[in-house]
């Protein structure tokens, strides 16, 4: 017997989720939810079954997993479902197009969400036409997703968001959508670094050359300003350089420590420097720096970093206790102190 295409089985992998996805789908009309591992196939942009039992599932992630999988207004009506298939967000017949693409609200998600690309806005996206663009489209650097897709996570977001709506009477903005689906690609990006076992993205070389650049950072931060202070010294075959800036909108010491760092190394790169060794008393910044998994309160700062230390030959990081570090806390304490200047000093 044929299936009928707008029952097709609804195939999710959301681990953090999966246990409430029931709960999407009036109980008369939920299709079979089968939690299964799934794999990405980067020339169609569908997903396979893989038949090795640990790989991680993912959400779906292709025309097939959504076309007549989503039970929307429309599709509803189509069997005799005797419902309002309007969207009730602008009353327009709801979709699957109009529901993730092409109602006002879901156009202003994707054009807030934070990818490289800003897509055209003299068209509404299309699931057929645009998505394998969509999945291929990198994030900016700081939002910490950098070899995941935060396209599928948008789609997910959309449709919890729709169904919080409805059966909740619980609205979202378009920040919270956007909000969301970032956060659930970081834990699902951090999840599968934590079961596999790889190389760390950055290259940690012990620096044994003489012509190795030690880069020495800390920072100060004033917790009723949220304003930080950040100091670092650059140090080359019998040079030192110092340098200072205030930075603002800063809500953690630790974030502040890796906004030094991250500066320090950009100011490497810009000089054409090859071998760096980095040195900090923040211990919690230096473990983060030579793990794989990021902690949340350096999400985006550590990828900012990570991305630029492919740049260099040999990088490492090193803690060194705070008083080997005293001149750069100074520099730190220094800018706080003329937190109105806010522009990078040479000293």
């Amino acid at each position: 017997m044929s299936q009928d295409p707008s029952m097709q089985t609804l195939v999710l992998g959301m681990p953090p989720y999966s246990s409430s996805a029931s709960q999407l789908f009036p109980s008369a009309l939920a299709p079979q939810l089968n939690v299964t591992s799934l794999q990405v196939d980067k020339n169609h942009g569908v997903m396979n079954r893989n038949d090795e039992p640990n790989i991680d599932p993912v959400i779906p992630d292709g025309t097939e997993a959504f076309r007549g999988a989503l039970p929307v207004g429309e599709k509803l009506l189509a069997r005799h479902i005797n419902i309002d298939p309007l969207c009730k967000r602008c009353g327009n017949l709801e979709s699957i197009d109009h529901l993730l693409f092409q109602c006002e609200f879901a156009e202003k998600v994707w054009r807030a969400a934070p990818f490289v690309n800003q897509f055209d806005r003299r068209r509404s996206l299309d699931l057929n036409t645009d998505w394998m663009r969509l999945i291929e489209t990198p994030c900016l650097p700081p939002v910490g997703i950098v070899s995941g897709q935060l396209a599928p996570w948008l789609v997910w977001a959309l449709w919890t968001a729709r169904n919080k709506m409805i059966f909740n009477n619980k609205l979202y903005t378009v920040e919270d959508v956007v909000t969301h689906a970032v956060s659930a690609a970081r834990e699902w990006l951090n999840a599968q670094c934590k079961e596999k076992t790889r190389d760390p993205v950055i290259r940690v070389t012990p620096p044994s050359s003489p012509n190795v650049c030690v880069i020495q950072t800390d920072a100060a931060w004033k917790d009723d300003i949220k304003t930080a202070g950040l100091g670092w010294i650059i140090k080359t075959a019998g040079q030192s350089s110092c340098f200072q800036s205030a930075v603002g909108f800063v809500n953690l010491p630790l974030a502040a420590e890796g906004l030094a760092m991250r500066e320090a190394i950009k100011m490497c790169l810009e000089r054409g420097l090859r071998d760096i060794r980095c040195e900090s008393d923040s211990s919690q910044l230096i473990k983060a720096l030579n793990a794989t998994v990021e902690p949340p309160e350096l999400y985006g700062i550590v990828s900012d970093i990570r991305i630029r230390c492919n740049f260099f030959d040999s990088v490492s990081f090193v803690w060194i206790p705070r008083g080997r570090n005293s001149n750069a806390d100074r520099l730190a304490k220094q800018a706080l102190g003329h937190v109105s200047s806010g522009v990078t000093t040479v000293l």
